[in-house]
């Protein structure tokens, strides 16, 4: 059993390191996008408008989009195996309330609010390309 849960918590704690990397990155990436959203309610002239165009346009192409796949796929192989990793018939303790369970929640719980961020993100330039298209044609 040992064996089984050192293996399991291994598994753990790489996968949570790999999920705050992935939660961190986001987050690093969505303040700027809620940022610039707000500093266009303040333009007024074409220009101005053109000007945030421009400045969109790296915000966007800053998006850990491959980043997100690349980790997650990482993510995704490390749980399925801590899942598969075999365990004694009559453990002393049960393994997937105290193992795999908590690393399921923790899987979940990076990764949606992750992907909600990183959606949302999205979302946001997306509204702000349409304002920024508005502003631009008078």
């Amino acid at each position: 059993m040992g064996e089984a849960m050192t293996l399991i918590a291994f598994y753990f704690a790489v996968i949570s390191l790999a999920s705050s990397l992935f939660f961190n990155q986001v987050e690093a990436w969505h303040g700027p996008v809620r940022s610039f959203q707000t500093s266009l309610k303040e333009l007024k002239t074409v220009e101005q408008w053109r000007r945030a165009d421009e400045q969109r346009k790296p915000i966007e192409a800053a998006a850990p989009n491959l980043f997100a796949a690349l980790v997650g796929l990482l993510v995704l192989g490390l749980t399925a195996l801590a899942f598969l990793v075999p365990t004694p018939s009559r453990p002393p303790f049960d393994p997937f309330l105290f193992l795999r369970l908590p690393l399921a929640l923790v899987v979940a719980l990076f990764w949606g609010l992750g992907l909600a961020r990183l959606i949302d993100g999205h979302r946001r330039l997306g509204r702000a390309k349409k304002s920024i298209r508005k502003g631009m044609n008078g």
